[in-house]
């Protein structure tokens, strides 16, 4: 019986440990299920995470704060530095830094452990040996309990040299604008903000961002009898509704009086609606004092020529009636030779000479007629420097005498007068030329 009563209990113990069994069974079935899920969304979070580090824009890159090497790293960053995976594990940041020491290096990772993240720009080199400019932002970061150092780096070496260039091109743009004594100015008609140049500064004599050049101040600037024009110009300019030129006088920071010419152009969008308006404004003070001094110039030019006009009215009226006395002085002359010489002329050749008292009294009275004839006046005014021996021999040859003859009357040799018919033509510029020397004398005493 005793030994019934112990089986009865053994089976019953059985039946208990069992019934406890199935039911721990059932927990585990059922944490097994709810752990499935868990593991899934926890391997699907995962893959996101690795395609987001894989297929970001910037470079990511984790590495051990002590050694200094990457442990991993996304493909971007070795497609840019031009290594293989193999090549970047085998570096440490201090090999790819071309800034900054591996000390200094390190001292920045002691720091950002302790007192949180940093963003930098620095230099890293590429494995061609190009240098890279990098905004490079950095943090500590906890892994398993492992503390490691994650940088998400992005490439500016294009956005500096943009920058850069940008501020050459500014640097130069302000350069011209100097020399060229020019500013220019912008305005958003939207917002009213307005972008002056540095250019526009110095032309009012302030130094760029010394002031603001609100309309106000400018107005302020501007000579009094130009305000109104002033007002004018900007009412029509910021309208947007034509573009506008303006020239004024104003007075500069050190009280300097200059002048200006604005020029402007209305920038509109795609729809035909104004969006801006740029202008240059040009100091042209040089231009206007030339301008004001050229006008004085020809002011007195003009007061100049009405006198010269004055002068030259009264020297034409001295003119005329000295060539009406000259003219009346001639014809005394000749009359008086007519008068006074030619009777007793004609009463000698009626008496006793001989023939060469004759041929002698005929050249006289040639003579005289030609003195008081045109021909002595032409033969001067044309044969400047003539001797009075050519002179002669030019009227001795006009009446058709030769050499010979000539000689015997003058009382010289054939070959004196020969010499002397040839300074005439060099003279009356006969040299070289086919014309008789009688024929050219005898048309210019006509």
């Amino acid at each position: 019986m005793i030994m019934a009563l112990n089986r009865s209990k053994t089976e019953d113990q059985l039946i208990k440990d069992l019934t406890e069994a199935h039911r721990k069974i059932a927990v585990l079935e059922r944490l097994l299920a709810e752990r499935n899920p868990i593991e899934e969304a926890l391997k699907e979070a995962e893959e996101r995470y690795r395609a987001l580090f894989e297929q970001a824009a910037d470079h990511i890159l984790v590495f051990d704060p002590e050694t200094l090497k990457p442990v991993t790293f996304n493909q971007l960053v070795c497609n840019d530095l031009g290594y293989s995976r193999e090549e970047l594990l085998s570096l440490t940041i201090a090999d790819l830094e071309a800034k900054d020491s591996a000390e200094e290096i390190a001292q920045r990772v002691k720091h950002i452990i302790k007192y949180g993240p940093q963003t930098i720009e620095t230099l890293t080199r590429t494995k061609s040996g190009d240098v890279r400019n990098y905004w490079v932002n950095i943090k500590a970061i906890d892994i398993g309990g492992r503390t490691l150092i994650q940088t998400i780096a992005r490439d500016i070496t294009d956005r500096k040299r943009m920058v850069e260039e940008l501020r050459l091109s500014q640097l130069r743009l302000n350069e011209a604008q100097d020399l060229a004594q020019m500013g220019s100015w912008e305005k958003d008609l939207k917002s009213g903000k307005i972008y002056p140049s540095d250019g526009l500064y110095r032309i009012f004599g302030y130094e760029p961002g010394e002031v603001t050049l609100t309309n106000k101040f400018l107005n302020n600037l501007i000579h009094p009898e130009d305000r109104e024009l002033f007002q004018e110009f900007l009412q029509s300019t910021y309208s947007g509704s034509q573009p506008a030129n303006y020239e004024f006088c104003f007075y500069r920071k050190d009280g300097a009086k200059r002048y200006a010419y604005c020029q402007t152009r209305i920038i509109k969008n795609p729809s035909g609606q104004p969006i801006r308006v740029f202008g240059t404004l040009k100091d042209i003070t040089e231009f206007k004092l030339t301008e004001s001094a050229l006008m004085e110039k020809e002011k007195a030019l003009r007061e100049q020529t009405e006198s010269l006009k004055e002068v030259n009215t009264a020297l034409k009226v001295l003119l005329d009636h000295r060539e009406a006395e000259k003219v009346g002085l001639e014809e005394n002359i000749l009359g008086n030779v007519k008068k006074l010489v030619f009777p007793y002329l004609t009463k000698l050749k009626h008496g006793h000479l001989s023939e060469e008292q004759k041929t002698l009294l005929n050249i006289v009275e040639t003579n005289l007629a030609q003195i008081t004839s045109k021909f002595s006046a032409k033969l001067s005014s044309t044969t400047i420097g003539l001797t009075p021996r050519e002179l002669e021999i030019a009227a001795l040859v006009r009446d058709g005498m030769s050499c010979k003859e000539i000689a015997a009357v003058m009382k010289v040799s054939e070959n004196a007068v020969k010499f002397h018919r040839f300074n005439l033509r060099h003279k009356l510029g006969l040299n070289k030329q086919r014309i008789n020397l009688r024929s050219f004398l005898q048309h210019i005493s006509q």
